[in-house]
């Protein structure tokens, strides 16, 4: 049984290199994939992955914001935010929306490999849901 995944990212060229990475792991099924949050959330309601890999800078509305719908819309979802933006500010604006890890851009595709296995495995952030 694959591990089915949401990309959500406004770079369409880091989609595409995601889903070839993930999906040549052999453990992942690359469900879906959308540019900006409030189109990630509308994949979550309806696709319902196990877990989204998450950019911060979107247009229309950014991965912050969106984590929280995220888990409304998909309940039992793991939120992997990767994001060009290093800062621990960031890191720790992400972990307190609710996402389940936070990595750089900038580190290896194993460690984001490693890290999206590790998130899977980990319990899923379902109160921090936005109220319906």
């Amino acid at each position: 049984m694959s591990i089915r995944v949401l990309i959500v990212d406004d770079v369409a060229e880091l989609r595409s290199l995601f889903r070839v990475l993930l999906e040549n792991d052999g453990r992942f099924e690359v469900v879906g994939e959308a540019a900006d949050g409030e189109a990630g959330i509308a994949k979550a309601a309806e696709l319902h992955p196990d877990v989204i890999v998450l950019d911060v800078a979107m247009p229309r509305m950014d991965g912050i914001r969106a984590i929280p719908l995220l888990h409304q819309a998909s309940p039992g979802v793991r939120i992997l935010v990767l994001s060009g933006f290093e800062t621990a500010k960031v890191a720790k604006r992400a972990i307190d929306s609710c996402a389940t890890a936070f990595l750089s851009k900038g580190v290896s595709p194993d460690t984001i490999v490693s890290t999206l296995h590790e998130v899977y495995l980990s319990a899923p952030k379902n109160l921090c849901a936005t109220p319906a």
